[in-house]
Parts: structure tokens; C-alpha cells; sequence
């Protein structure tokens, strides 16, 4: 379910339907209505721009802890646990 939350956030109409179901991709491309659909909400273009925006963030925060991290070796410390830098 979180999976399918995901997806329709990031601008995908999602459908949620049991996989068991015979021929439920066939039967869903040509349009029968099985399952759960859940819309997106989100232009396409404004969610990749969100999920890069959220991507970025990530790398810069691993940047700033690799740098603490090499920093303290520097210094001959252990880094803390976690790569939370060293004091």
C-alpha cells in the first residue's frame, strides 16, 4: 500500500489489485475496472522536480558527514558511530 502511495505521489495513477487475479494486467490495460486506482494528485513534471529537490538534500547531507568523518581520521579520532562526525 505504501509502494502504490508513493507512486501516485510521484505523479502515476496507480492500481492496487490482487495478483492472482487471471490475466489482471491484460484485463487492466484494456481498460476493465479491477482493484483499487488511486489518482495522483501531482503533475508528473512537479513531482520529479519534488523528488529531486528530496535527492539532493540526501547527497548533501551524506557529503557533510563523509567530510566530518575524514576529518576526524585527519585528526587521528574514530569517527562516532553512525557517521555523525567526531568531536
Amino acid at each position: 500500500m505504501l509502494a502504490a502511495k508513493r507512486a501516485a505521489r510521484s505523479g502515476a495513477d496507480t492500481v492496487i489489485a490482487w495478483g492472482r487475479e487471471p490475466d489482471v494486467l491484460l484485463r487492466l490495460a484494456r481498460g476493465e475496472t479491477i482493484g483499487t486506482l488511486l489518482r495522483a494528485r501531482t503533475a508528473k513534471l512537479a513531482a520529479r522536480k519534488q523528488w529531486m529537490a528530496d535527492h539532493l538534500q540526501l547527497a548533501r547531507r551524506g557529503h557533510h558527514r563523509c567530510r566530518r568523518q575524514r576529518q576526524a581520521t585527519r585528526r587521528g579520532q574514530e569517527p562516532a558511530a553512525g557517521g555523525r562526525g567526531g568531536g
